[in-house]
């Protein structure tokens, strides 16, 4: 009967702290500078993609290799 109530207080401690203590995820405050994005990126991409430029020796975007 001990073991009992003991594991009941100790379940029972762990959902109260549990419920008193939520984890909230970060937001961030300012969304990323457009050329900064995953999209500017792949515009990019399917730009250079549309002409011959690219093909050429040493051709190379900073903005892309950033």
């Amino acid at each position: 009967m001990f073991r009992t109530l003991t594991v009941a207080f100790a379940w029972a401690s762990c959902a109260w702290l549990a419920c008193s203590f939520p984890v909230l995820a970060e937001v961030p405050k300012n969304a990323p500078p457009e050329k900064d994005t995953l999209q500017a990126v792949f515009d990019r991409i399917q730009n250079h993609a549309a002409g011959d430029a690219w093909k050429q020796p040493g051709w190379k975007d900073d903005a892309i290799q950033s």
